[in-house]
């Protein structure tokens, strides 16, 4: 008795194995989706301000400038951080 339970617990280990595996790549798919979207909005917003020459810029406008590259870059390397030492 004892070994066919081990062998019906052994197939349906290899069947939730597959399970989740198929759950772990389709949540990355939906993730990476996620991202993509996100940039393309942002790209889209991107193309819609004017092309002024940084000289011409406000210093808030300035600061504004270095806060949104900061924020991105702090976020993308907090989530690449994060991914290789989890």
């Amino acid at each position: 008795m004892e070994i066919l339970f081990d062998l019906i617990l052994d197939d349906l280990a290899g069947f939730i194995f597959e399970i989740l595996f198929e759950l772990v790549i389709r949540l990355a798919e939906v993730l990476f989706h996620l991202i993509g979207w996100v940039l393309k909005c942002f790209r889209r917003w991107l193309d819609l301000q004017p092309n002024i020459d940084p000289a011409q810029l406000s210093m808030l406008q300035k600061c504004s400038r270095m806060s949104i590259a900061i924020g991105l870059s702090l976020c993308i390397w907090a989530s690449l951080l994060w991914l290789v030492w989890q």
